[in-house]
């Protein structure tokens, strides 16, 4: 019977559960053993998910300042863009952020002001939107603490990663 088990787990590989393979590996002496019952599902929450019924976050959910940088490309491929700075979320749906953005091989840089909106839904996936609507996709650390983000629009090769590095917000005035 060993051998059989040996060579059926060999053919079903990762298909087989822990708990199917234990059940087949167990003695068979159904007068000494009783059936092997299965232990009870847990009743806690998956990591990261919450009981509330609207989920772990809100637009509320990113506010302070943040900083981020990033390396990409424009113009599907031809161009690429780097580019650092500091953004303040005020947990309302409003963003407004300082950064300095270099293009192409050029020896050219600015540094700008911007504001823009974002929204986030309770399953912590959200949007960034400037006049033109929705740029990028953002993925929030339901604490707050940090989002990923990709763009969107056709043409844009560009993902990162932003930090909060305080819950206060700073003015970015221009």
């Amino acid at each position: 019977m060993k051998v059989l088990i040996i060579l059926l787990s060999g053919l079903f590989g990762p298909c087989i559960s822990h708990v199917a393979f234990a059940q087949i590996a167990a003695p068979i002496d159904a007068k000494r053993q009783p059936p092997m019952a299965l232990a009870p599902q847990s009743t806690e929450e998956p990591m990261g998910k919450s009981s509330a019924p609207d989920g772990p976050c809100s637009v509320n959910t990113l506010r302070g300042t943040y900083v981020f940088n990033f390396e990409g490309s424009i113009d599907s491929g031809s161009t690429q863009v780097r580019q650092s700075g500091v953004e303040t979320f005020d947990g309302k749906g409003h963003i407004t952020s300082k950064v300095t953005t270099k293009r192409g091989s050029l020896d050219t840089q600015s540094m700008e002001t911007y504001s823009v909106t974002y929204t986030i839904n309770p399953d912590c996936s959200g949007k960034l939107s400037d006049g033109n609507g929705p740029y990028a996709d953002i993925f929030v650390d339901p604490a707050g603490g940090s989002f990923h983000y990709i763009f969107t629009r056709p043409f844009y090769l560009i993902a990162g990663e932003t930090k909060r590095t305080s819950k206060r917000i700073l003015s970015l005035a221009q």
